[in-house]
């Protein structure tokens, strides 16, 4: 299992990673709206968007453990921002700040193929 970054036991800081690719939007999660999965809670905004993660997790969950896409792309684990965001090939990227956003979207291909290299490389721990 890969490394998650969770903070105070929340996957993504609490925002609802069904979100972004329904609403085309960051919204933060309910408490309401929780399930436990890879050892954090993961909140959402709706019981349907609940649902549609149980279903499929891994299709919903940030790439690199939910740390910042742009710095994995460097060979660095670093937090993130959950505002700066990009889908890319049904598959979601978070990064830290407005600049590694900017930084990620000049080449999104070539940063996934450093990122995903990299993060092959990252201890897998179990949460």
């Amino acid at each position: 299992m890969a490394a998650l970054n969770v903070e105070q036991g929340r996957a993504v800081k609490g925002y609802d990673v069904v979100a972004y690719f329904t609403d085309g939007q960051p919204v933060k999660g309910s408490p309401r709206f929780s399930v436990r999965w890879r050892g954090a809670t993961w909140q959402f905004a709706s019981a349907g968007h609940r649902a549609a993660f149980r279903h499929m997790p891994d299709r919903y969950a940030p790439r690199y453990g939910g740390y910042c896409a742009f710095a994995a792309s460097q060979g660095r684990i670093v937090d993130i921002d959950p505002r700066r965001w990009k889908t890319e090939d049904g598959h979601l990227y978070l990064n830290a700040n407005r600049l590694a956003h900017f930084l990620w979207l000049r080449d999104p291909a070539g940063h996934i193929r450093k990122g995903d290299a990299f993060w092959r490389t990252v201890p897998q721990r179990e949460l």
